[in-house]
């Protein structure tokens, strides 16, 4: 079975990728600069959002990444408790929190600054805020209202274009072999 991996840290950042925040905005009727200058608000306003919380952030990943590692330990080798014991710090050694958390704060930092919005997404679930911008900024309302026209328009395709670019956004996966 393939798995693969969503390009933003939660699956409700999808939203404010480029495509999909354009595509939306689009719908709205803006076009041209005046698409731009919206999409450029809200990516000003991500960006100011996120960089409040880069070790929020920072200590967010390293969990994921310790959380990971320690589900695929597999200690069931072990015949005594020292052989476990012995077995189960080799394993978690393994993990280098500091360089992990060092990795993940210099390329949040370069994100922000670069005000790349794909690169700050993969690390950042700042589902409430994000949402409530993306609400702002794509249909001037409320993060609710939008939840709820997003889920309205996705189930009957109502937006041209918005099924596509979220389909452009997300990872190819393998037909079964």
């Amino acid at each position: 079975m393939e798995v693969a991996v969503l390009p933003v840290s939660e699956i409700e950042s999808l939203v404010l990728l480029p495509a999909v925040a354009s595509a939306i905005a689009s719908s709205e009727g803006f076009a041209g600069q005046a698409l731009d200058v919206r999409l450029g608000a809200l990516r000003d306003e991500l960006v100011a959002l996120a960089s409040t919380g880069v070790e929020a952030a920072v200590m967010q990943y390293c969990r994921r990444r310790i959380d990971r590692t320690l589900k695929k330990v597999d200690l069931s080798a072990a015949k005594t408790s020292d052989h476990l014991a012995e077995e189960y710090l080799e394993r978690t050694q393994a993990v280098d929190v500091r360089k992990l958390a060092e990795e993940a704060r210099s390329t949040l930092e370069i994100a922000l600054r670069a005000k790349n919005l794909p690169a700050m997404l993969r690390y950042f679930d700042g589902k409430g805020a994000f949402m409530a911008a993306a609400a702002k900024h794509l249909k001037s309302t409320r993060r609710e209202h939008f939840e709820e026209w997003l889920l309205r328009v996705l189930r009957s395709g109502s937006v041209p274009g918005l099924v596509d670019a979220f389909r452009q956004s997300l990872p190819a996966i393998p037909a079964p072999k």
